[in-house]
């Protein structure tokens, strides 16, 4: 062996052993468990993002962020102006605990509506525990089955606990206290017959699309709808979907958001509620667009809160700059 290929292969070697003790060390530092509430400077805002909730005029969004190294999946709760609680999604059976102590440091101690967008995992994962533990008794749904234990599961402990349930649809409009839905997908023959749902992409397409509006101001949640389904909505809404706050389809994924989708929408602010960053891509679209974007896998919770008139933001940590997170890895 030369001298060279010896200094090589020793250099080899070094870097091996030196990336394998930081795997090490890193693997056993994310096992620990975080505070909660830590934010970039490493100072705790509870109070700031998980007030004792009370009634005060207002309507607040709030996407939480779900620790897990996996993806977690999403959960968001409305408080409405009179002190309305409506959860969207529940996250998963791992992440469920995390939600109920975010309840908790709320001060809420009842659902008064769930909504279920859609029957994956990482959606309705968590909801289980909180019927068995008599958080719900009222749930809006589309009428859409899936063969999973964890689905199955769902309807069984829904019947038991006789949770009321509403199928909906395209074309409903809702009241709910002092909010207004609006309804936009899955297509509305889907609330007399479920349709038959063969792959993750048909499953995903017959996410709720729904409008909240309060005032003048609304917010789209769209669960994980994917580009061919926002085209479908395109077609079936040209003119209602225009709104304020909106919620990145998919997580944010590079699956979702299409450029004309966006258009059509013109959100101002957007949340995208994944523990695990999807797609700088996307994230770009939404920026070039002009709006405003909000990542839970690097703002932690999000909470956005309007009067009816304007809107304030506040995160978990200190928000990133887009520049920085364009230059993630």
């Amino acid at each position: 062996m030369s001298k060279k290929q010896w200094v090589f292969w020793n250099a080899f070697l070094l870097c091996v052993v030196v990336y394998a003790s930081s795997w090490i060390l890193y693997t056993e530092w994310s096992k620990e468990p975080k505070p909660a509430f830590v934010n970039a400077a490493g100072s705790v805002d509870r109070d700031v993002i998980f007030p004792e909730l009370s009634p005060d005029g207002t309507l607040s969004l709030r996407s939480f962020y779900l620790d897990d190294d996996e993806k977690s999946g999403s959960a968001m709760l409305l408080y409405g102006p009179n002190g309305e609680t409506i959860l969207v999604d529940s996250g998963t059976k791992k992440t469920v605990d995390q939600l109920l102590d975010y309840l908790d440091y709320l001060g809420i101690e009842k659902i008064d509506l769930a909504i279920a967008t859609h029957p994956h995992v990482d959606h309705i994962g968590g909801f289980q525990k909180l019927i068995e533990e008599g958080f719900i008794d009222e749930m809006w749904m589309p009428n859409v089955k899936h063969k999973t234990f964890t689905f199955k599961r769902f309807e069984r402990t829904i019947k038991k606990h006789r949770v009321s349930v509403t199928y909906i649809g395209d074309g409903d409009e809702l009241t709910f206290g002092s909010l207004k839905f609006e309804v936009y997908n899955p297509p509305k023959e889907t609330k007399e017959k479920a349709p038959k749902v063969r792959t993750v992409r048909d499953m995903n397409n017959s996410s709720t699309v729904m409008k909240v509006l309060y005032g003048r101001q609304s917010v789209l949640l769209t669960g994980d709808l994917y580009r061919d389904g926002e085209a479908d909505l395109l077609v079936r809404h040209p003119e209602d979907l225009r709104a304020t706050v909106m919620e990145a389809p998919h997580h944010g994924a590079f699956t979702s958001s299409s450029k004309q989708f966006i258009e059509a929408v013109s959100p101002k602010l957007v949340f995208m509620n994944a523990n695990i960053f999807q797609s700088k891509s996307v994230y770009n679209r939404y920026v070039t667009s002009g709006a405003k974007v909000f990542v839970n896998a690097f703002d932690g919770t999000v909470v956005m809160k309007t009067d009816g008139d304007e809107w304030e933001v506040s995160t978990e940590r200190s928000q990133l700059a887009e520049e920085e997170v364009l230059a993630v890895q």
